[in-house]
């Protein structure tokens, strides 16, 4: 069974009371002078700029998000994919090898997909204020050398790490899939 749709300028969403003057929910809940507060509290859906209903909160409907994002992701500068990481438009599936997009193309039945290359995570280097907290107040700041030297060698180590995982990107790229191959 589903909810009952209120959107925010209905008489079902708040109404203003007397003997104690204010607006109260919905859900019953005072508001004192505050309609809108009232009237948010006790809606479930408002309606987008474009006249459609949306849930309450959300600042635009469903089919106004994908314009956007859509409109976004086409605002990115362009580049022929050339085998690096990439993942999907709305980074929900990550692939790291033509093998990988050739399969979920075909699987999905799609001729072609709208991706954009990914970004590397690096591991953080550590610093040396990483204890600054705990040293005393009168310090210089300064580690000692022994641990000072272990942490050289530490981020030596960790500079060479490959990434730790990918994040998507601000450049778009397409796959065309073709059957034949």
């Amino acid at each position: 069974m589903s909810e009952e749709i209120i959107l925010y300028d209905s008489d079902k969403a708040a109404k203003f009371v007397t003997g104690i003057s204010g607006w109260v929910s919905a859900k019953k809940h005072f508001y004192g002078t505050d309609e809108n507060l009232a009237r948010y509290d006790g809606c479930t859906h408002k309606k987008c700029e474009c006249g459609n209903s949306m849930e309450r909160h959300y600042t635009k409907c469903s089919e106004c998000r994908h314009k956007s994002a859509v409109e976004r992701y086409n605002s990115f500068p362009f580049k022929e994919w050339d085998g690096t990481p990439v993942v999907t438009w709305d980074g929900d599936k990550y692939f790291f090898s033509e093998e990988e997009l050739w399969e979920y193309c075909d699987e999905s039945e799609l001729e072609e997909i709208s991706l954009l290359f990914c970004q590397p995570n690096k591991w953080h280097k550590i610093d040396a204020d990483y204890w600054s907290d705990e040293m005393p107040e009168n310090s210089d700041g300064e580690l000692p050398k022994e641990l000072q030297l272990a942490l050289d060698n530490l981020n030596a180590v960790i500079e060479t790490l490959p990434p730790q995982s990918y994040s998507p990107g601000k450049i778009r790229t397409t796959y065309k899939f073709n059957s034949n191959e």
